[in-house]
């Protein structure tokens, strides 16, 4: 996740800003999600399966190529046409465009990866026909998502799910270390247990705690929660 500067609270507009400014991008890695490598059996507990995994505030997350290049079709989300199209780029990878209701859907032309990136608002998201994703990689989205919106959150995305779905969520906790306000909010356990667990059950993976790094210096935890839907 990127770090825009702290205790602004943010409009959808306001990100799209930002992204289109290029601030943002500088600050992305252009790698692998270690923690996503780390947890790969756990997210795909079938090897055998090509999953549907949904990506939500995708940015241009390198994660997403590395997911489609293990036989998953992916499905990613962000407020940003600029930023999608910039996954594109740096991939070398040829796109289509199109348009579904509010959101500009952009497809990789590729017969190797099959990538579909929407440009919307995600609270929008259940307007979308695509087919019901059995996965997510849920990498501090959360975290950007203001603390009065967050069930609303967990029930659009719920709402896009099978009912096999396994979910693998990071969250940061910055006790301790930052007091964010916007656009960058504070996460915990409970706040993760309230929101999802009426649709989940939940299991806290205390072994995948690391310390987030940003300019060389810690400035969160995460922590990490694997969920399935509830029978």
């Amino acid at each position: 996740m990127a770090n825009p500067p702290k205790n602004q609270e943010w409009s959808t507009q306001d990100w799209n800003n930002h992204w289109d400014s290029g601030k943002l991008s500088k600050h992305m890695k252009k790698e692998y999600n270690e923690d996503l490598l780390r947890q790969e059996k756990l997210l795909f507990p079938d090897s055998g399966k090509s999953y549907r995994v949904l990506v939500p505030l995708c940015a241009k997350s390198y994660d997403m190529e590395w997911l489609a290049s293990k036989g998953h079709s992916v499905i990613g989300l962000d407020c940003s046409e600029t930023v999608l199209k910039e996954f594109f780029v740096e991939h070398n990878m040829e796109f289509s465009e199109a348009q579904d209701g509010n959101f500009k859907v952009f497809k990789s032309k590729s017969e190797e990866l099959d990538i579909t990136l929407y440009a919307g608002d995600i609270f929008n998201l259940p307007s979308l026909k695509f087919e019901k994703c059995d996965a997510v990689w849920d990498y501090a989205s959360i975290v950007v998502i203001k603390p009065q919106e967050r069930q609303k959150y967990a029930n659009v995305i719920t709402e896009k799910l099978t009912t096999d779905a396994s979910y693998l969520l990071c969250a940061f906790n910055f006790d301790g270390f930052v007091n964010p306000n916007g656009p960058a909010y504070h996460t915990c356990s409970k706040m993760v247990c309230d929101i999802f667990g009426d649709h989940f059950e939940i299991t806290e993976l205390p072994d995948a705690t690391t310390e987030h790094i940003f300019n060389g210096k810690a400035v969160a935890m995460k922590n990490f929660f694997y969920m399935t839907k509830n029978k």
